[in-house]
């Protein structure tokens, strides 16, 4: 039954569950570096507000104002704003263990807050008797406010782990795993909705235990000498641990440890070539040639790119010769080189009014992509099939709209996130899209689009390749990945899985330059 509801889920199981882990990982790790910190600055709020204990409106205002600013950030900016400080603690800014750090900052002003509106329900007459007796600041911390206010520390502790879980969802934008993260990048990306509904039916299931465990603590403080476990309450908890259990361990299957001792290499991968390179890692091509890969998908090529600058991938596969030389030029300080060409794939002009460029009128609206390397790519598409002009010295890799020189249809130009292109052909007369996302779409580029590139002299800093960090341009092992690539095994493979729309390209570095 399982597998005819989830078989997405199922053929993925590995990945699935590492996602729960991480989800997990996430939320206890920053609940408790945010509890820490928010439970300290809502402690400060409290008493040295006007008429706190130990007031000190200077130092209030400050904590207040700091507070209130961290608020206002929204968290999927805060994940950009953090990233120096994020390397600089974890030294990365991708990955699950990244995560935390901004998780900590986005949650903690929060629950700073829901922790200070918890203390001030300690009735004040409490709070001077202590003083009349001599209790010290410190006593009455402890003794008063954290005594008194406990239901509501819980209460308010269960809010936050609860909006924690979902902040870990968008965290997924700096590849950090999780359930989010395969629900989007996966799931909403390649149409397979199955593996989004289980991710979000483990995330309420996540919630709905957390808020009964809170909802038991509550009742075992305001009432510890008359609580008592309802049956509905035990059956709920169950209930929800047996799903995860189930999820967790069921889908494992058995699966047992890999005991080789060689180093493992880890690849990042995106769309369609994480489908690639996960066949790849367990191939017995791979086996001959005794490389060990681990394959990591990260839906953002710059955070790919950034991981594998950092040493956090040792490799990528995802991107071409043009975007990789985009990201050098944008990105100073950091430097990726080519182990080897891959294959190239073509990228096409799709519509769903028109059957070809000719077709389409003046006027009409098309949509190009909205990263650097891939709208000047689009743009030499539309150049070759005839509809625009561009400059002589368009650069391939950033060029913009505002190079083009003769657009005599007057079309206009839409820019899009390149990931969803498949979804708004419906919305506009045209949309260019890269061949992995029209794949994962349904679209065969070949066969479904109105234009498609051809491989040629112009067309060559498009063709894919294998990147890593300059200092490992001359690894040995990473080069036996290039080989891999290119054996008979992968390239049946690849050219039945994607019906012979990623074609092999198996040329020196140097034909790219």
């Amino acid at each position: 039954m399982f597998q005819t509801l989830f078989p997405n889920v199922v053929d993925m199981k590995a990945e699935f569950i590492d996602a729960i882990w991480q989800t997990i990982y996430m939320t206890l790790a920053s609940a408790f570096f945010a509890g820490i910190l928010g439970l300290a600055t809502g402690i400060l709020l409290v008493i040295t507000e006007e008429g706190g204990i130990a007031e000190n409106k200077p130092l209030y205002g400050v904590i207040d104002k700091l507070v209130n600013l961290l608020r206002s950030v929204p968290f999927i900016i805060l994940l950009a704003v953090i990233s120096p400080l994020t390397i600089l603690i974890v030294g990365t800014s991708v990955g699950t263990t990244a995560a935390i750090v901004p998780l900590v900052f986005g949650i903690f002003p929060f629950y700073a807050r829901q922790i200070q509106t918890a203390l001030l329900t300690v009735d004040r007459g409490v709070i001077e008797a202590a003083e009349s007796v001599g209790s010290s600041p410190l006593e009455i911390i402890f003794r008063v406010y954290l005594r008194e206010g406990l239901a509501e520390i819980i209460r308010t502790s269960t809010i936050t782990v609860i909006s924690l879980i979902g902040l870990t969802t968008m965290a997924g934008a700096i590849g950090s795993g999780g359930l989010g993260d395969i629900a989007i990048s996966i799931g909403y990306a390649r149409y397979e909705n199955d593996i989004t509904l289980a991710a979000t039916l483990v995330i309420l299931i996540m919630v709905f235990f957390v808020q009964i465990i809170g909802d038991i603590l509550v009742k075992l403080v305001e009432n510890h000498n008359e609580f008592k476990l309802e049956t509905k309450t035990f059956l709920g908890i169950a209930a929800s641990a047996a799903v995860i259990l189930l999820l967790v361990f069921g889908l494992s299957n058995g699966k047992s440890a890999d005991t080789n001792d060689s180093k493992t290499i880890v690849v990042g991968s995106t769309n369609t070539d994480y489908q690639v390179w996960k066949h790849i890692a367990k191939s017995n091509a791979a086996k001959k040639l005794n490389l060990h890969l681990k394959v990591k998908n990260i839906t953002n090529g710059v955070q790919l790119n950034d991981a594998t600058s950092q040493g956090s991938l040792d490799v990528n596969a995802f991107q071409s010769w043009s975007y990789m030389d985009t990201y050098n030029r944008q990105h100073k300080g950091t430097k990726l080189v080519a182990l080897g060409t891959t294959y190239y794939e073509p990228m096409g002009l799709y519509s769903k009014k028109y059957s070809k460029p000719t077709e389409i009128p003046d006027g009409a609206t098309i949509a190009i992509a909205d990263n650097p390397s891939q709208a000047a790519r689009g743009l030499l598409l539309l150049q070759s099939a005839g509809m625009i002009k561009l400059k002589s010295n368009f650069d391939y890799a950033t060029g913009t709209v505002s190079d083009i020189t003769e657009n005599p249809h007057k079309y206009q130009f839409k820019q899009i996130d390149d990931t969803t292109g498949p979804r708004i052909l419906n919305s506009v007369d045209a949309v260019i899209i890269s061949n992995s996302v029209a794949f994962d779409g349904g679209l065969n580029v070949l066969k479904d689009s109105i234009y498609h590139e051809t491989i040629n002299k112009n067309t060559r800093y498009n063709i894919n390749i294998i990147a890593t960090a300059k200092k490992n341009k001359n690894n040995k092992e990473y080069k036996k990945i290039v080989k891999l690539f290119h054996s008979k095994e992968i390239q049946e493979y690849v050219g039945k899985k994607f019906d012979h729309t990623k074609v092999e390209v198996k040329k020196p570095v140097s034909y790219l330059k």
